[in-house]
C-alpha cells in the first residue's frame, strides 16, 4: 500500500509539472499572468537605499549641465541612481491617458514608471511648446491628486513617498518625480536647465 501511495504521488508530480509547460518544449503564444521566479541576471533594485560600497544613491556623480534633453536628462537619472526600482519608459498613450496632457503641448518629454505596481516611484519631464505650461502642470497636479488616493489605502509608506513628490518648472522645461531623492533630483533638473 506504502508503494501505491508513493507511486500516485510521483505520478501526480509528473502531470503537475507537464501541465505548467515544463514537459512539451513548445512556447505557449498565450500571455502568462503569473509573475516569473525565474533568478534574474539584472541587478535587484529596491526604494530603500544600498549599503554596497560602490551605490551611488545620491546622483552626485555630477554632469546634468552637460545635459542636451529631457531624454538625456531621464538617463542620466536612470546611470546616476542606481537604487531605484526597475522602471519602464513612458509612451503617447501614458502621457495622454495617465497624465491627460494634450501631446501637442510638448516639444519633447521622457518619463520612467515602475514595472511593478508596488512601488509610487514616477518621474516625468518635458520641454513645453510656449503658453502650454499652466495646462501641463494642472495635468500632473491632477496625477498627484490619483497618486494619492491610490496609494493612501494601498502601500501608507509609498503613500508618505508621494507626498514628498517635486514638481520643477525652469524656463520651458518641467520635472514631476516620486522618489526618495526627489529633491536631489530637483536640483539636477535645475543644473540641466
Amino acid at each position: 500500500m506504502k508503494k501505491r501511495s508513493i507511486i500516485a504521488l510521483i505520478l501526480a508530480l509528473a502531470l503537475g509539472l507537464a501541465s505548467c509547460g515544463g514537459g512539451n518544449g513548445t512556447a505557449s503564444t498565450e500571455p502568462s499572468t503569473v509573475p516569473s521566479t525565474a533568478p534574474s541576471t539584472e541587478p535587484s533594485v529596491s526604494d530603500e537605499p544600498s549599503d554596497e560600497p560602490d551605490s551611488n544613491p545620491g546622483g552626485t556623480s555630477g554632469g546634468y549641465e552637460d545635459v542636451a534633453d529631457v531624454k538625456g536628462f531621464m538617463d542620466k537619472v536612470a546611470e546616476d541612481y542606481d537604487d531605484l526600482p526597475a522602471m519602464m519608459d513612458f509612451d503617447d498613450g501614458i502621457v495622454s491617458d495617465t497624465y491627460g496632457i494634450d501631446l501637442s503641448m510638448l516639444d519633447e518629454y521622457a518619463g520612467k514608471f515602475p514595472l511593478m505596481n508596488v512601488t509610487a516611484t514616477e518621474f516625468f519631464a518635458a520641454k513645453v511648446k510656449s503658453g502650454n505650461m499652466d495646462a501641463v502642470v494642472e495635468a500632473i497636479e491632477n496625477r498627484v491628486a490619483s497618486l494619492e488616493q491610490t496609494w493612501a489605502t494601498y502601500l501608507p509608506e509609498q503613500y508618505e513617498l508621494v507626498k514628498q513628490y517635486e514638481l520643477v518648472q525652469e524656463g520651458d522645461y518641467v520635472l514631476f518625480v516620486v522618489s526618495t531623492h526627489a529633491a536631489e533630483m530637483a536640483e539636477n533638473f535645475k543644473a540641466a536647465f
